[in-house]
């Protein structure tokens, strides 16, 4: 090698002239910045369900001069109602069911906010008494990947369609059997 080609691979190496990053290592990078936004996303609507809970437990929106929890949202918050109950209703469930969520600490992923309502309607059909094990294990299997934040509304809609249509049959049949015997009655 020449003395100037030494000494350019010498300066590269202490740090003089760096490449530039790759377009792979630019959608990494992106991709690492997006995924710590949505986990810090997920906590603050929690942290804003845990605040509004206080306001409305505290009665604070009265010391404001407002009548009701849904106006103070309104006119303070420039908040709808819709909005406001879905936050509350998320962070009690999200409280009463996985309080490590609300750790500051907590390392897992969160699910998706967007998609509790399918989650905790499988958690409170998990709660029933009279469930039969089959469907039971088809929910805590949806669980599951709703905890993995992997269930769409698509897998819920066809367990939905799949037990309506089991229900039906019985409903049916027992309708057909109800008829025979008020003609064999007749």
């Amino acid at each position: 090698k020449t003395t100037k080609t030494k000494k350019k691979t010498a300066k590269r190496r202490a740090g003089g002239a760096k490449r530039p990053p790759t377009v792979a290592q630019v959608a990494w990078q992106a991709t690492w910045v997006l995924m710590g936004r949505i986990k810090k996303a997920q906590i603050e609507y929690l942290l804003i369900g845990a605040m509004l809970s206080d306001v409305r437990d505290k009665k604070q929106f009265l010391d404001l001069g407002h009548p009701s929890m849904e106006d103070y949202a309104d006119k303070r918050l420039t908040l709808g109602k819709t909005s406001l109950y879905k936050y509350l209703k998320v962070y009690s469930w999200a409280k009463a069911r996985h309080p490590e969520w609300l750790d500051p600490k907590f390392k897992e992923a969160i699910p998706n906010l967007d998609d509790t309502a399918n989650l905790m309607w499988v958690d409170d059909e998990l709660q029933r008494k009279d469930l039969d094990p089959a469907k039971r294990a088809k929910l805590e299997a949806l669980q599951a990947k709703g905890l993995e934040g992997k269930l769409r509304d698509s897998d819920l809609r066809e367990f939905r369609r799949r037990d309506n249509t089991a229900e039906g049959s019985r409903k049916s049949f027992l309708s057909a059997l109800r008829q025979l015997r008020k003609r064999g009655v007749a």
